[in-house]
């Protein structure tokens, strides 16, 4: 059993702009900040550190952002790859519309038939 990121957006700037809040969140606790899941931004240069970009996108890596056409062949090689029994995704964003329309969009992967 694995577990990934996965925020499906009808484009992939879309899907990057929300997944902004899962960045933050994130820096927020390494920086052992509390407080509630924080609104997307456009500018993620304006709120980390180089250090804690690496340090994010380390945490991240096993994320899948985008539209089904830009995640669908990663999706494909990391399953291709690790083989699980089991996949468990989640998609921690601010707005719950994004989150949903994820929601409506993970079927078109085919997930069944990745492997």
């Amino acid at each position: 059993m694995l577990a990934a990121n996965l925020l499906l957006a009808d484009d992939d700037a879309t899907a990057q702009y929300h997944f902004t809040s899962a960045q933050q969140s994130f820096v927020r606790l390494r920086r052992g900040e509390t407080g509630q899941m924080p609104k997307p931004t456009h500018d993620m240069d304006s709120i980390w550190s180089p250090a804690e970009k690496m340090m994010v996108d380390s945490a991240l890596s096993v994320s899948f952002i985008g539209s089904v056409e830009t995640v669908k062949p990663k999706l494909a090689a990391f399953l291709a790859q690790h083989e699980p029994d089991e996949l468990i995704v989640t998609a921690n964003v601010y707005d719950q519309a994004a989150r949903m329309r994820s929601l409506e969009l993970t079927p078109e992967l085919n997930l069944f038939t990745l492997q």
